[in-house]
């Protein structure tokens, strides 16, 4: 919820004049061919628009000098953490002469397309050290890399309208063309906005994990409670049984 309302731009107060009402109109129209209508100082971009959508590859396995080398190769089940510096295999420099496999470069947005992992998720993450990437990948490095953190929670916030692109082969693979991501939109503020957005959204989330932490504390407390009554509740008839 608090990354949908952050691409929407409802996390911050808007400024909203004369100027700004008069151009409601025209933005709710347009959302109408996007997903939303956005405020009127943000614009809508696609990622294609953004910087450069770069493709990966693996590296031959029948070549041991193209593996275990200092260069993380990310695949899809690398990604579970927002950013990379590693991953659970690695190639040489060789293996990027010799292979499809290109290095890219450190703070550009990795997002998997294709895998079953897109029939529920969308995983993206920022690369923070040069690194490579398999085929069921792609990187976007942007033109403008201030802006990977905003980019990077939005496309998190942007996930159900991106799953809705996802295709399924007729034996249930996963996978987004490149027309599904080129041409995908998200809302961008001014660039001020962007670094105030992630502040809020990085300071709710916070305060949600103090809050899922205390549950799980108070819950545990419960769970202690009842064992000692139980265990209370339960030792005299055992004595008596004795």
């Amino acid at each position: 919820t608090i990354l949908n309302l952050a691409v929407r731009g409802k996390l911050l107060p808007q400024d909203v004049g004369p100027h700004d009402q008069a151009r409601r109109g025209s933005f709710a129209r347009r959302a109408e061919r996007e997903a939303f209508e956005i405020p009127s100082s943000w614009r809508w971009v696609t990622l294609s628009e953004l910087g450069t959508l770069r493709g990966g590859g693996t590296p031959s396995k029948a070549r041991p000098d193209f593996w275990d080398g200092p260069i993380p190769w990310v695949s899809p089940k690398d990604m579970k953490r927002d950013y990379l510096d590693s991953a659970q295999m690695s190639v040489t420099a060789s293996a990027l002469a010799g292979s499809a496999a290109s290095l890219i470069p450190s703070g550009s947005v990795l997002f998997v397309v294709r895998g079953m992992i897109l029939a529920h998720s969308f995983p993206v993450g920022i690369s923070m050290v040069p690194l490579t990437i398999n085929q069921d990948m792609k990187a976007l490095v942007l033109a403008a890399p201030e802006q990977g953190e905003y980019l990077l929670r939005a496309l998190k916030g942007l996930k159900p309208y991106m799953l809705k692109r996802v295709q399924r082969s007729s034996h249930g693979t996963c996978r987004l063309e490149a027309s599904d991501y080129t041409a995908f939109a998200v809302p961008i503020p001014p660039l001020a906005e962007q670094h105030q957005i992630v502040a809020k959204v990085d300071e709710l989330m916070g305060l949600c994990d103090q809050l899922e932490a205390s549950l799980m504390v108070g819950e545990s407390t419960r769970s202690s409670l009842l064992d000692a009554l139980l265990h209370e509740a339960l030792e005299p008839s055992a004595t008596v049984d004795a």
